[in-house]
């Protein structure tokens, strides 16, 4: 493969890599907002919003080892290449995806402790 092939890849990966993050902390936003609002109609459905949750936390969790090796494939490899290379979109990954673990980890507790109240 070519030099600016590889730029180029890892560029178009970088655009996808992002854009999966943007969502993953829309929907923790969104299930945020969602979930304080109608908290105390969540019934017996707890368990279900808590394995989306949990869910919502691997992904969270999974986009921080990615953009890390991202990050250090950019450093190794990347940077080396010539052509036009952004990484930013890395970096931006990685600041958010922990925001999004902290929200989707607030939601678990809240939605742990509505589900208990619910069955006292």
């Amino acid at each position: 493969m070519e030099n600016s092939e590889k730029v180029e890849k890892f560029n178009q990966y970088e655009k996808y890599f992002l854009w999966f993050q943007l969502l993953v902390l829309g929907v923790a936003v969104s299930l945020f907002i969602v979930f304080n609002s109608f908290i105390d109609s969540l019934g017996g459905y707890g368990k279900l919003v808590g394995n989306l949750i949990i869910f919502g936390m691997i992904a969270s969790i999974v986009n921080i080892v990615i953009a890390i090796v991202r990050i250090l494939k950019y450093i190794i490899v990347i940077r080396k290449e010539q052509g036009k290379k952004t990484i930013w979109r890395s970096v931006l990954a990685f600041v958010t995806s922990p925001v999004a673990l902290i929200i989707f980890y607030i939601l678990l507790i809240v939605v742990a402790f509505a589900s208990c109240a619910t069955q006292i």
